[in-house]
């Protein structure tokens, strides 16, 4: 469930249209975007302080290359990715289920 983006949220993010806001950290904020063909994505914008530092944009472009190679159906699939410009990664998580046996097992050891 997505809250709604605030006034200085962007617009767009790559060809995202930003819908709501997942979450934010320490590393940025994820948002809930969709692009022109309607395919839903969680867009993760890196805040500008990591961003601009240039240790981190190595470790970043590491990091996108990592994911687009890692595949399966737990794993979240990278659909665009912009490791030189604002520091965004976007990834088709948002509207994926967890399996429900999955579900169930982790609940049981998390004691729920």
């Amino acid at each position: 469930m997505s809250m709604p983006p605030r006034p200085q949220d962007p617009a767009k993010v790559g060809p995202y249209r930003i819908a709501g806001r997942l979450g934010a950290g320490g590393m940025g904020v994820v948002y809930a975007g969709v692009d022109a063909a309607g395919q839903r994505a969680a867009v993760k914008l890196i805040h500008h302080t990591h961003a601009a530092d240039p240790e981190f944009r190595i470790r970043f472009r590491r990091e996108v290359a990592m994911l687009r190679r890692v595949q399966g159906t737990c794993c979240v699939r990278i659909l665009a990715a912009d490791a030189e410009g604002r520091a965004a990664v976007a990834g088709d998580g948002v509207h994926r289920r967890a399996h429900p046996g999955r579900a169930r097992q982790g609940a049981r050891a998390a004691g729920r």
